[in-house]
């Protein structure tokens, strides 16, 4: 098994509890803001108990997708588990029979009808940008179908009311379609992801898409003044020399015998990013193992105020990944096959998934953060070829995991490993 990943979603889309003046504090609960300057208050996404759920295995999904991509993988690696999730949950409402009951189970949403499941995805994407206005979050969807591949009404109707996508219908042997899908993901993501796609078939018959677009600043900035040239050693026992941020402040912080892990929030602490640090003896394939929806909310709810003397490297990272392979390993099988996959819902022609694609990209520095993730996912028709007041020292100079969570769900955006 590889030892070696990026912090993985934000756009998860990608679980963590926001601090408060209590050590311990719930998923749902409306969260104080600690700023001196007065931010907007927090503006929770009230959830269901059957919601907080789906935020819990939907998570497990996350930590799931990471730990398959982690065991292949060389070097850093940015997902958006919380990105694929949208565009595959709205191409869900196409599918029937096993192929649905595959793509809801392996999102998280095996005990869900559709309805629950689509107004679950429609109060997370109009209620994410409302959690903290001083954060930008941005999530779009889109669908392009070639005028051979005719979209059912009831399915067009989910898609653009549930998922607030764009559908659009139009040639794809007479237009640029990459053109078109690499301008709306550089749109999207504000220029941090220009091309996803290098080039499309013309009898490709549908291409869905999403793009999730974050960035924040840190409730309390690194100085600059403290950043110093370090050593970090890399998964293979390498050594580099990387810029380090250096802190000595009161944050959450938690350790347990798998890792220890800081919590930095942003703005009004709607948003945050966990950094988890492998015990000595433990790899990032360790932890991951160790982490599911549960394990995640009960380690996020049992950090408490340390001092903690913090260093964190500045960084930046950009990672592109084939999701069909994790994707069937995590159960989703009959999507992707041609004789078995049911997309009857989607249109009256038979298809399948091709390709699902994802890049993501992250800067991470002094001020805070800035991420980015496009999901496409590429359809054919059946008749064309397959083709976190104690002291504590976290000293990030050696491989971690880093998450970014929209707090008030709990929900995880991004996941990312570190390791050179």
């Amino acid at each position: 098994m590889k030892h070696h990943i990026t912090i993985i979603s934000l756009l998860i889309l990608l679980t963590s509890v926001a601090s408060s003046s209590c050590s311990r504090i719930s998923y749902g609960q409306k969260l104080p803001s600690t700023l001196g300057d007065k931010p907007h208050p927090i503006e929770p996404i009230e959830l269901t108990s059957e919601q907080q759920q789906f935020v819990i295995d939907g998570n497990n999904y996350a930590f799931r997708m990471a730990a398959v991509v982690e065991e292949s993988e060389k070097g850093d690696v940015l997902l958006s588990p919380l990105s694929a999730s949208y565009v595959l949950g709205m191409l869900s409402n196409g599918a029937s029979g096993q192929t649905r009951e595959q793509m809801a189970a392996t999102l998280g949403f095996s005990s869900a009808n559709e309805s629950a499941m689509n107004d679950f995805f429609h109060l997370m994407l109009t209620g994410a940008p409302k959690v903290d206005p001083s954060i930008k979050i941005e999530i779009a969807n889109a669908i392009l179908a070639n005028n051979n591949y005719p979209l059912k009404k009831a399915f067009k109707q989910s898609a653009t009311e549930q998922y607030m996508a764009e559908v659009k219908n139009m040639d794809f042997a007479s237009v640029d379609v990459a053109g078109i899908v690499n301008k709306w993901a550089s749109d999207h993501t504000h220029g941090m992801i220009r091309y996803i796609l290098d080039e499309t078939s013309p009898d490709a018959s549908l291409y869905a898409m999403n793009a999730i677009y974050f960035k924040g600043s840190w409730r309390d900035e690194f100085d600059k003044k403290q950043t110093r040239n370090e050593v970090f050693t890399t998964a293979t026992g390498g050594k580099k020399t990387v810029e380090m941020m250096h802190r000595n402040d009161q944050m959450r912080y938690v350790e347990n015998d798998m890792f220890s892990m800081v919590r930095l929030p942003y703005g009004n602490e709607g948003y945050s990013m966990e950094v988890l640090l492998p015990a000595e003896g433990k790899t990032i394939a360790d932890v991951l193992a160790s982490l599911n929806g549960e394990s995640w909310q009960q380690a996020m709810q049992s950090a408490s105020k340390y001092m903690v003397d913090l260093k964190l490297p500045k960084f930046s990272s950009e990672y592109s990944i084939i999701l069909n392979s994790p994707l069937k390993q995590l159960g989703m099988k009959d999507a992707f096959s041609p004789s078995a996959a049911d997309f009857t819902r989607l249109s009256d022609r038979s298809a399948y998934i091709s390709r699902v694609l994802q890049k993501c990209k992250i800067e991470v520095d002094e001020k805070g953060t800035e991420a980015a993730a496009v999901t496409v996912v590429e359809m054919r028709t059946t008749s064309s070829a397959p083709r976190p007041t104690p002291t504590a020292i976290f000293h990030a100079n050696r491989p971690f995991i880093y998450i970014i969570t929209e707090n008030t769900t709990g929900s995880i955006y991004f996941i990312g490993m570190k390791t050179e």
